[in-house]
């Protein structure tokens, strides 16, 4: 059955069947609750990619382009885009570009490239510090539809993107670290070649003189922004060492925490007694550990929210000059630091 046979049955236009199914409100009750059981009746569902024949140009669908489905954190952010998404009519489709990260970065390009110019889509958002290396950036101009990214995108203005405040984050981390008389901080990032990990560590090195905190190189630990297991890995190999160890280590997302912790707690040390973790965005799972994670809040759900809004605005007025939004972080202190 599509539109039209429902059109035939109720004895109405199938425009006025799509008004039915897209903006009832805009239907006289009688006629909406005729077309409407005819479609209960028939088991019917929107194909949301057909929009484009009844209404060429638009079709109301947008894509969140991400680097992985396992980290909350991208959950929480499709979370607050599809709850503006809906309150407008739009599909939010998520893409997951981790199957081509181990590809020739071509491939990445291409990517991009498709779903930033095929008809399917009015607009996309694109979230995680992969797609920003250089590499990466190189497909951005080549985008000719309406698009948001979550993340700073370097060397380029033309962009709108939607980010959190990291350096006030770290900032507020640093402050709590001196209120608990720590001088000695170790790192565990998610990648050195990553964005996301040469921001961080930018901020650091201009923080680390205002706050007095001593890293060596060999307190500064590379795993995955993804892997719970990889960062579990990581922290054994240096506590296996038995190499000094600093006061605290300050993992750059919460789910390289929670492998260290798990590590911490393995070798049988104190958390926060004998080492201290701080983590960073309070993914849901963080209040739920054992100790619960001290960590720098990123309002997960306000960017998604916001990068929607951005777009639905670009999507209605493409002129609109971009934009730069920061949201403020806040840091939650739990028990593990």
């Amino acid at each position: 059955m599509n539109i039209k046979d429902i059109a035939k049955k109720a004895g109405v236009s199938t425009a006025t069947v799509s008004r039915a199914l897209n903006n009832p409100e805009k239907v006289r009750k009688d006629t909406l609750d005729k077309v409407m059981k005819i479609v209960d009746d028939n088991h019917y569902s929107l194909n949301p990619f057909a929009r484009n024949l009844a209404s060429p140009g638009k079709t109301n669908n947008v894509v969140l382009i991400v680097p992985n489905t396992m980290n909350p954190f991208f959950s929480q952010l499709a979370a607050g885009a599809e709850s503006l998404f809906d309150e407008y009519g739009y599909y939010l489709h998520i893409y997951n570009v981790q199957k081509h990260l181990s590809e020739r970065a071509e491939r990445i390009r291409e990517v991009l490239e498709d779903f930033g110019n095929e008809g399917f889509f009015d607009g996309l958002i694109l979230a995680g510090s992969n797609f920003f290396n250089s590499t990466y950036l190189k497909s951005i101009p080549n985008i000719k539809k309406p698009c948001v990214v979550i993340e700073p995108a370097p060397e380029s203005n033309q962009l709108d993107c939607v980010l959190v405040d990291e350096r006030t984050g770290i900032w507020l981390a640093f402050e709590h670290l001196k209120k608990r008389k720590h001088e000695t901080l170790g790192i565990v990032h998610g990648g050195a070649d990553l964005d996301l990990t040469l921001r961080k560590m930018t901020y650091i090195e201009q923080l680390h003189a205002q706050f007095a905190l001593e890293t060596r190189k060999e307190w500064i630990l590379g795993s995955s922004y993804d892997s719970i297991e990889t960062s579990h890995q990581i922290m054994n190999r240096f506590l296996d060492s038995g190499a000094p160890r600093p006061s605290v280590f300050f993992c750059f997302n919460d789910i390289i925490a929670i492998g260290v912790v798990r590590a911490c707690l393995d070798h049988g040390l104190r958390i926060p007694q004998d080492l201290a973790i701080l983590g960073s965005d309070d993914i849901v799972l963080s209040k739920y550990l054992n100790p619960t994670l001290t960590t720098i809040k990123t309002p997960t759900e306000d960017l998604g929210k916001t990068a929607a809004r951005v777009l639905l605005n670009k999507m209605t007025n493409p002129t609109l000059p971009p934009q730069r939004i920061y949201l403020p972080p806040t840091l939650i202190v739990r028990e593990s630091c």
